[in-house]
């Protein structure tokens, strides 16, 4: 398998939540390309999870996760959101970069246990529904959950 030569890398937006890179490139046959690449801070998504197999989300069947602090460990992204959802001693389940082509983020699974009220603006959702959904990150995250537990 080839892998594009990187040429050159050069921003040519930055936001506050968001970047913008445009990469030049050698393709396989040498000829050059441009590619623009949309940059955004690597996420943690947190999947906590009750007895009854239902996991924390929003009104629209997904997951909370937060954007990682600068100098911030992707393990203590974990700790603050967990403690904030009421969830306990998150691990490590993978990584999932919902669109490597175009974007370059990556969001850092972690799931565990929680119990009780569900937090402001969140709800108990089975977990059969969050694979039913129209998010990526949810439905992964919770594939990932699902063949650690077998």
């Amino acid at each position: 398998m080839h892998e594009e030569k990187c040429l050159e890398k050069k921003t040519v937006y930055q936001g506050p939540s968001f970047s913008i890179r445009q990469d030049r490139v050698e393709l396989e046959d040498g000829r050059e390309s441009r590619r623009e690449v949309i940059c955004r801070p690597h996420r943690v998504l947190a999947l906590v999870y009750d007895e009854q197999r239902q996991a924390l989300a929003d009104a629209k069947g997904r997951l909370p996760r937060t954007p990682l602090a600068p100098e911030e460990s992707p393990q203590d992204a974990a700790v603050r959101l967990f403690a904030a959802l009421g969830g306990e001693e998150p691990r490590f389940l993978g990584e999932i970069m919902p669109s490597p082509a175009v974007l370059q983020e990556k969001v850092l699974v972690f799931a565990g246990k929680g119990s009780g009220q569900a937090p402001e603006g969140l709800f108990w959702m089975p977990l059969s529904q969050g694979l039913e959904g129209d998010d990526l990150c949810t439905a992964a995250a919770l594939a990932l959950w699902a063949l650690g537990e077998e």
